[in-house]
């Protein structure tokens, strides 16, 4: 049925469509869908001022074939607005961006650390050289003692989660400013609310494209939808990792409040040196591993193709020994010798059993 001939046999103040060629429903609208100046809703309301479609969200993404990668992307800024933040999603970073995270050190902060590590490596190492290596994880090994290590990884959870949400936080304001771009392009408003899209259409948009491409109104909504449908929503999403706006000298002032306290502990740190010395008298070299499970592992390299890796628990009340040959994927391969003793009889096993492997093959 022709939408004029409906027009000029109900309304009789639509003079403005006796010049114009009546619109089809085209393949996505029947007759039944569509209606004139209506306060109940349609699928196509046809109004003086303006075409408003209020279609099912998942129709309108299989009739434009929205691309899987951004449907999300537009579901979102449609329902929530082009100012959406993200609301608190999260961007996990690998640990290993910890070591990047010293230029974000301030000068008194880089002061305190070196104080740090003047007591704990006496004097030996320079917080400048973690700093400019882009070797934060490094620390773990110069700090020595298990609390400040501890403290370490508190400092490097804290620092990736922070930035981690401000990175998220930019995509989204990113993102939005160009779906905000490409609404205008449209000439449409938009809006996204209980699983409907409602979008409506000026009549001068719909005179500018009709004939042009546009000659129902199925056709119409296809157009006016092509600003959005035709970004890389999913690559604009992922093109960079701006961190900006992450505050994160608070946690770099949290670690060493607590460093700073801790050193301060004169009866725990001779108690913790001593065992400490135990580990450096058998040549055991701490692994860096960064949010490890044990937080306190490791190694020794024997003069017989063989590695000793050791895991100490927080108290260093007891160990555990594996022993690989050096070949062995420490990951996959089953150890050769494996023990669980007190702590204290670490140089023992250590000594001992490194000598009588009787086959590392």
């Amino acid at each position: 049925m022709n939408i004029i001939k409906i027009i000029l046999e109900e309304i009789d103040n639509f003079d403005w469509v006796r010049e114009v060629t009546p619109y089809q429903s085209g393949e996505h609208f029947s007759e039944d869908d569509i209606c004139f100046e209506s306060n109940n809703t349609y699928k196509v309301n046809i109004n003086k001022d303006d075409i408003t479609f209020v279609i099912n969200w998942d129709d309108w993404v299989n009739w434009t074939e929205l691309d899987d990668d951004s449907t999300w992307y537009v579901e979102s800024l449609l329902y929530h607005g082009t100012d959406y933040n993200g609301g608190g999603d999260y961007y996990e970073f690998d640990s290993d961006e910890f070591n990047y995270s010293g230029y974000h050190i301030t000068n008194p902060q880089k002061e305190r650390f070196q104080k740090i590590l003047d007591f704990t490596t006496k004097g030996k190492e320079k917080i400048g050289d973690f700093i400019n290596n882009d070797d934060m994880w490094g620390l773990e090994e110069a700090l020595r003692y298990p609390r400040l290590i501890d403290l370490l990884e508190n400092l490097s959870s804290d620092y990736l989660n922070e930035l981690g949400y401000a990175v998220e936080k930019n995509r989204w304001l990113s993102l939005g400013v160009v779906m905000e771009d490409s609404i205008k392009k449209s000439g449409a408003d938009w809006d996204l609310y209980g699983g409907n899209l409602e979008i409506s259409v000026l009549m001068e948009v719909v005179w500018k494209w009709y004939g042009s491409g546009v000659e129902n109104l199925s056709d119409l909504l296809i157009k006016v939808s092509e600003p959005i449908t035709d970004q890389a929503w999913y690559d604009w999403f992922y093109e960079d990792l701006d961190t900006s706006g992450a505050e994160v000298e608070e946690y770099f002032d949290q670690f060493l409040d607590k460093a700073e306290e801790f050193l301060e502990e004169s009866d725990e740190i001779e108690e913790m040196d001593k065992k400490l010395n135990v580990l450096d008298s058998l040549n055991m070299k701490k692994i860096n591993s960064g949010w490890s499970m044990w937080g306190n592992q490791y190694k020794r390299v024997n003069s017989n193709d063989t590695i000793w890796y050791i895991k100490v628990d927080n108290d260093f009340e007891k160990a555990e020994l594996e022993l690989y040959h050096k070949n062995d994927n420490s990951y996959s391969a089953k150890p050769k010798r494996v023990f669980k003793i007190p702590f204290e009889k670490l140089p023992q096993y250590i000594n001992q059993y490194s000598l009588k492997l009787e086959s590392t093959k």
